[in-house]
């Protein structure tokens, strides 16, 4: 410990003799882990965070797909819907919802507030194990044609438009041109792909005449379920379907049963994979510039460093104080780099063409610093290793006879502008 703390006191103090280059440094650093610590809280955020609901992976999405196909139909009719829930024996729950949110405004004191308004079926908080914090969700009697209307309130929109009120439960608003009581707040958890401002019951129900395949269906597998078992169990769900509604019924028409995440991501996967390699690629880079620049020092410090070793230090010892150099420098950058990914995180997002799902969290956390002490303790035994390397091969009286002032001297200026550049 004794000597680790001397080799910091010295590191600070070559990195104040050399602001030059330790700025020049740090900032390169800074850029290159910012860069990647940014794309990879969103690649974190969306495709390797599991989705924030209890037991995540026992979620499905129910598609369509048809002979000769791969690709996916993810829709069904009211119809099929509740004929496959009653009949299944692979889900612990079943529903329905919109396929897109829609537009509706919320009328308050002749003022109208606009809203992304999402239907779904009774059972669709209970699926997703996220029942609303104040009051409840919806009841199969709530999807009847010609019921009372209900709804839930997104947690952001019950503070926002209605101050939090705790006795929000029973209170009566009008959407569009209809009345409607709240029965529900929804966990401020509870987010999907799409912003969804209040929730609205599907007034659906069994119609042998029903050809409208517009609603998405998830799914609760039981457990011990796997996807394929409950694939092929839907599929005797079809043969049953033909019995009972033989118009509805394709020949055609098969079942796809796949990871509700994945179908999530499905569109934004590719470009955020895309994006991290070329992030990868920069950091390579950024690496590169920043070796060359301190073999330029080495070269300047080989007379020191044979110096040491003629006076007995070992070759270890000499690894550790470029070790304890380069961790503070790395340190510097990665701290510099996080700071910057926090502040463009949600400007580069803002621009970005890309759309992400509302479920993906962007902040830092554990998992953030440790992504970036990853990449900068990676940095900083790159940046130790090689130099060492290199100057043990030099001849010793040779690197005692070099005069440090004339090596690479007009270079490096020009070397540390075209790195920063």
């Amino acid at each position: 410990m004794a000597r680790i703390k001397q080799d910091v006191r010295y590191a600070v103090r070559h990195l104040l003799r050399s602001p030059g280059f330790a700025i020049s440094a740090i900032l390169t650093l800074a850029l290159g882990i910012g860069a990647n610590l940014t794309v990879f809280l969103i690649l974190y955020g969306v495709i390797l965070r599991p989705l924030p609901f209890p037991h995540s992976q026992q979620l499905v999405r129910i598609a369509r797909r048809y002979a000769g196909s791969t690709e996916d139909s993810p829709a069904y009719s009211g119809t099929k819907i509740l004929f496959m829930n009653r009949t299944n024996r692979s889900f612990e729950s079943m529903a329905g919802y919109d396929y897109f949110p829609h537009n509706i405004n919320l009328m308050e004191q002749q003022t109208a507030v606009p809203l992304q308004a999402l239907g779904v079926t009774s059972s669709f908080f209970h699926v997703f194990e996220m029942e609303p914090v104040l009051g409840h969700g919806f009841t199969p009697a709530d999807m009847e044609h010609g019921a009372a209307g209900v709804a839930v309130l997104s947690d952001a929109t019950w503070r926002n438009q209605f101050g939090g009120d705790p006795k929000i439960v029973g209170r009566a608003i009008t959407l569009g041109n209809s009345k409607y009581t709240v029965v529900g707040v929804a966990n401020p958890k509870f987010r999907l792909d799409a912003k969804v401002d209040v929730w609205l019951p599907l007034p659906i129900a069994e119609n042998p005449e029903n050809y409208d395949n517009d609603f998405n269906v998830v799914a609760r597998l039981k457990s011990g379920v796997t996807s394929g078992m409950a694939q092929e169990d839907l599929k005797h769900t079809l043969l049953l379907l033909k019995e009972t509604y033989p118009k509805l019924w394709s020949a055609q028409e098969s079942v796809h049963v796949w990871d509700y995440h994945v179908s999530l991501i499905g569109q934004v996967k590719p470009a955020l994979r895309i994006l991290m390699g070329a992030v990868g690629l920069l950091l390579v880079i950024v690496a590169a510039n920043i070796l060359s620049l301190l073999m330029t020092r080495s070269i300047s410090r080989r007379r020191e460093m044979s110096l040491r070793v003629a006076l007995g230090a070992t070759g270890g010892r000499l690894l550790q104080q470029m070790l304890v150099e380069n961790l503070l420098l790395c340190a510097l950058g990665g701290t510099l780099g996080a700071m910057l990914a926090q502040i463009a995180t949600p400007v580069l997002l803002h621009l970005s063409p890309i759309h992400l799902p509302q479920f993906a969290v962007l902040n830092i956390g554990g998992t953030g610093i440790v992504f970036v002490a990853a990449l900068a303790i990676g940095c900083a035994l790159l940046f130790s290793f090689v130099p060492v390397l290199e100057a043990r091969r030099a001849e010793l009286n040779d690197s005692l006879r070099m005069n440090p002032t004339q090596v690479a001297g007009g270079k490096i200026p020009a070397q540390r502008a075209l790195v920063v550049g």
